[in-house]
């Protein structure tokens, strides 16, 4: 002889409630942004968004890499970029997956590069298996105005991302080469 305490149908209201109650209690703040470590409010993000526009592509074989990259330092050298990247002081975004198209939007958010003027902002394509400077080639640099002399810079805010920071790649004319 069995005894049911509850009736399965008044057990499961029962379980539902307490469960929805569990949930709600444990979601203090939901998907609000995290606080910052100095307790100065919200973190927002910041970094920069725009496309690159690609002309006389290379055989996609070639490609074994292609990244937008944002420095906090002019680049004088490309062995530089390896010990800036491990620095923080190199924001990058990998578009690899998009070769092949006419137009690549990009956002790059900043992580580790604070807030302000960032002199140096290029595509960078690799073309060897790893990221060491002889496998690496400057194909488009961001210029002010069309002020190709020299890279342009952009002063990025802390509470925002600049956009229409286009870079144009034209791999039958490639921007200077910052010495090895």
């Amino acid at each position: 002889m069995r005894i049911r305490i509850f009736k399965i149908g008044i057990f499961r209201k029962f379980t539902h409630f307490w469960l929805s109650i569990a949930i709600l209690n444990g979601c203090e703040k939901g998907l609000e942004p995290t606080e910052t470590q100095d307790g100065g409010g919200y973190k927002q993000p910041y970094g920069i968004s725009g496309n690159i526009y690609f002309k006389n592509f290379i055989s996609r074989d070639s490609v074994k890499g292609l990244f937008v990259a944002a420095s906090q330092e002019s680049l004088l050298s490309k062995s530089q970029i390896p010990s800036l990247i491990f620095s923080g002081k190199i924001e990058y975004i990998d578009v690899t997956t998009s070769y092949g198209q006419d137009t690549i939007p990009y956002s790059l958010l900043f992580k580790t590069i604070p807030p302000g003027k960032i002199p140096y902002i290029a595509v960078v394509h690799q073309f060897g298996v790893t990221i060491a400077p002889e496998n690496l080639q400057i194909i488009g640099l961001y210029y002010n105005d069309d002020d190709t002399t020299h890279p342009g810079f952009v002063i990025v805010p802390k509470d925002s991302i600049v956009s229409r920071i286009d870079i144009s790649v034209d791999f039958n004319k490639l921007p200077p080469q910052p010495p090895e």
